[in-house]
C-alpha cells in the first residue's frame, strides 16, 4: 500500500483592530462611560481636509480664462482663485476642474497644486502644436486649506510652451459639515436628566416634565426645525424595545424648546423608561 502524505500549510494572518467606541452602562443609576476598543478613536466629525470627503457637484462654471489677458509662459508658475465663485465654497479643500490648453507653440505639459504647497512631478494635462486642437482634461486637484490661510487656491506651471489655460470647475470636495447642534442626554427617571459634555454642541439645557416628556434648549436654534432627528443610543437591562421621537407642537415643553418622547414598550404595556437619547439638528 502506498503511502500518501499530506501537506498543511497554515497561514498566520495578523488581527487587525477596528475603531470602535462603544457605550457601557453597568447599573441603572450610572452614567455611561466611552470605552475605546483598538488603538484609535473615532472623530466627532467625519472627514478632514485630505481624506473622507463629501463630493457635491456644481453647474459646470468657469473660474478663470487667460485669454481675457496675458498667456502663462514658458517655465512660469500662475497663481487662481477658485473658491468664492461658481457655488465653490471657502471650506472646500479639493475640486473637480477641466482645464483646457490653448495657443500653445510646442510640446510640453501643465502642472497644479494647492497653492503655498509644492510643485508635483506629475502633470494633470500634456500638450502639442497641433493646429485646430485645444487639448482638454478633467481631474480632481487639491485647492489651498484651511480658511484664512490662503492668499490663493491654486498654483500652475507650464513646461514646453507659453499657454492660454482655461478652468471650468465641476464640483467640490469638503469636509462633511458639522451639525448645528447635537446632544446625547443621560435620561434616568431616578436621577436628574443631564448632557454628555462631549457630544453636546449648541444645546444649553434639557429637563424631564411628569409625563415623561424631555425638554431640550437649543442656543439660536429653532425648534421648528423639520429636520431634526433623534434616536435611541441605549437601551436598559430588560431587554426591552425601545423608541424615541421628536414631537413637534409644543404640547409639553416650551415654544423654544425640543420636545423629544422615549418609550419602553414590555408586554404590549408603554411605560415609564430608563434610555439615554442622542438628538441631531443639521
Amino acid at each position: 500500500m502506498k503511502k500518501v502524505w499530506v501537506l498543511v500549510v497554515v497561514l498566520l494572518v495578523p488581527w487587525v483592530t477596528s475603531t470602535v467606541h462603544a457605550q457601557f452602562i453597568n447599573n441603572p443609576g450610572e452614567l455611561p462611560t466611552l470605552a475605546p476598543m483598538g488603538e484609535e478613536e473615532v472623530p466627532l466629525a467625519l472627514g478632514d481636509t485630505g481624506t473622507d470627503l463629501l463630493y457635491t457637484p456644481v453647474t459646470p462654471c468657469r473660474v478663470f480664462d487667460t485669454r481675457s489677458g496675458s498667456t502663462i509662459g514658458n517655465g512660469a508658475t500662475r497663481n487662481f482663485y477658485v473658491a468664492g465663485s461658481c457655488g465653490i465654497p471657502d471650506g472646500a479643500a479639493a475640486v473637480m476642474m477641466n482645464f483646457v490648453v490653448a495657443y500653445n507653440t510646442a510640446s510640453g505639459d501643465i502642472r497644479a497644486w494647492p497653492y503655498g504647497g509644492a510643485m508635483p512631478g506629475s502633470s494633470i494635462i500634456n500638450f502639442a502644436p497641433v493646429s485646430g486642437l485645444n487639448i482638454a482634461n478633467g481631474v480632481i486637484v487639491p485647492i489651498c486649506h484651511p480658511i484664512g490661510s490662503c492668499v490663493y487656491d491654486l498654483s500652475v506651471f507650464a513646461e514646453g510652451s507659453a499657454v492660454h489655460l482655461v478652468g471650468d470647475v465641476l464640483g467640490y470636495f469638503r469636509q462633511f459639515p458639522l451639525p448645528a447642534a447635537r446632544a446625547f442626554a443621560y435620561v434616568y427617571p431616578s436621577t436628574p436628566p443631564s448632557f454628555e459634555a462631549t457630544w453636546t454642541k449648541g444645546f444649553t439645557n434639557v429637563r424631564r416634565q411628569a409625563t415623561g416628556v424631555y425638554c431640550l434648549t437649543a442656543s439660536g436654534i429653532s425648534s421648528d426645525n423639520t429636520f431634526a432627528s433623534v434616536g435611541v443610543e441605549w437601551g436598559n437591562s430588560s431587554g426591552s424595545d425601545l423608541l424615541a421621537f421628536l414631537q413637534h407642537g409644543h404640547y409639553d415643553c416650551n415654544a423654544n424648546e425640543f420636545e423629544v418622547r422615549t418609550y419602553k414598550f414590555a408586554s404590549g404595556v408603554v411605560a415609564s423608561n430608563s434610555v439615554a437619547f442622542w438628538i441631531l439638528v443639521p
